[in-house]
């Protein structure tokens, strides 16, 4: 029953909808990114309307500043409506003896078109649901409709960056999620309950994104320096300056200098380090003078000995990052992003660089350079960088049959070892 009540409602509301007026509704592609946008205000504001809506019960709005957030002005009232019915009490609690003395909508019009005019428009479900309303309302009294500077849905905002975390992503399951109350579905409640959830859930997504690159991974424990660092270039890694200036530290002397050098390496060789490779410089007895034919030693090196790289499939030749990614792979993925729709990419950054895999890219953190994506895979928003794609695709990505085959089996040596 429960049910039929909302298909009921649904077709209530598509009949009046039938019957109104094409209303032209502006969109995000007209205006300005929020950086690029002039305007220093922004107005959240948010409409109770009689079910079906037909006409508007309340206006409410809140005027900020766009740097500081700091609330400015704000304005609410109720307007005279006699189409109340009882599922407009139930969801709002707007009765008609409230309104009955209530200013009819052209009373205030000037009123609402002084706060909404020039600003960037922000609200929950704005650009499906209150601007249509406020828009039409304007036209059905003869009047010019207030124009916006820019537009913030934060429904679809908080559906692509903040995923399903809050449940149905309703204002009521974000209040309740970041611990704000309950949702009173009154419009000046409502204004100041989005502004709470919009500036909780940024600075959520913001540490998310930040706090690992500052803080580092705590469980990795940092290693120690092996030699003072007041020497250390500035910008360097003095712990990986302290390992390459080991080879200038004099060397302890032999204690057998009759064995010669190359039993000495081989004896060492029984001892591998821990990552498997061969054994380091300190690791290497030293030659020392004797009679006779000098004895063979290890070539001295001016470079620092390599650290381990990372071990890659098939014997992949190291690849170059950029500081940028390439413009054509820029291009894509800003596409990709106002689509949202899904690509393919060859990652850099994975165990194997050749395994494509299916993102769908989001937004940009820094652009031509990091972004947050999507993973089909795991279903998990992740942080990607663009300067780490090596391909890009838009259609489905299958590797080669001969590739795969060479996949599985270094996957069957993997395991084996």
């Amino acid at each position: 029953r429960q049910e039929m009540d909302h298909l009921i409602d649904l077709y209530l509301c598509l009949k009046e909808i039938s019957n109104e007026p094409a209303v032209s509704v502006p969109h995000h592609a007209s205006f300005p990114s929020f950086a690029e946008n002039q305007s220093l205000e922004m107005v959240i504001y948010d409409l109770e309307t009689t079910i079906p809506p037909t006409d508007i019960i309340e206006f409410g709005a809140i005027v900020i500043n766009k740097k500081s957030f700091v609330e400015q002005d704000h304005y609410t009232t109720l307007l005279f409506s006699d189409k109340i019915t009882k599922k407009s009490i139930e969801c709002s609690g707007i009765t008609p003896e409230m309104v009955k003395d209530s200013p009819k909508f052209e009373d205030v019009a000037d009123r609402i078109y002084e706060i909404l005019h020039g600003k960037i428009w922000v609200g929950h479900n704005i650009i499906t649901f209150d601007n249509r309303h406020i828009i039409a309302q304007f036209q059905k009294i003869g009047r010019d409709p207030p124009q916006p500077t820019g537009i913030i849905d934060t429904l679809p905002l908080f559906r692509s960056t903040f995923g399903k975390r809050a449940g149905d992503l309703k204002l009521a399951s974000l209040g309740q999620y970041f611990g704000l109350g309950e949702e009173r579905h009154r419009a000046l409640d409502d204004c100041r309950m989005n502004l709470d959830v919009l500036l909780r859930l940024s600075a959520t997504l913001y540490l998310e994104s930040h706090v690992s690159a500052i803080t580092g991974d705590p469980k990795k424990e940092t290693p120690k320096p092996t030699k003072s660092t007041k020497d250390t270039p500035v910008g360097e890694n003095p712990f990986t300056i302290a390992k390459s200036k080991k080879k200038e530290e004099p060397k302890p002397k032999a204690t057998k200098s009759t064995k010669p050098a190359s039993k000495s390496t081989s004896a060492t060789s029984d001892h591998p380090t821990s990552n498997g490779d061969a054994p380091s410089d300190e690791e290497v007895v030293p030659a020392k003078k004797t009679r006779g034919r000098p004895k063979k030693t290890a070539a001295p090196t001016t470079e620092a000995p390599e650290s381990p790289k990372p071990k890659t499939s098939g014997n992949l030749p190291e690849i170059p990052i950029p500081d940028v990614a390439p413009p054509e792979i820029v291009e894509k993925l800003s596409s990709a992003m106002k689509t949202e729709s899904q690509i393919w990419i060859s990652y850099n950054g994975a165990g194997n660089p050749r395994v494509p895999r299916a993102i769908v890219p989001k937004f940009w953190i820094k652009p031509a350079v990091l972004f947050k994506a999507v993973c089909r895979q795991s279903r998990i928003l992740k942080t990607f960088y663009a300067t780490k794609i090596l391909e890009i695709q838009d259609e489905d990505w299958e590797l080669p049959k001969e590739v795969q085959l060479q996949l599985e089996k270094e996957q069957d040596e993997k395991s084996t070892e």
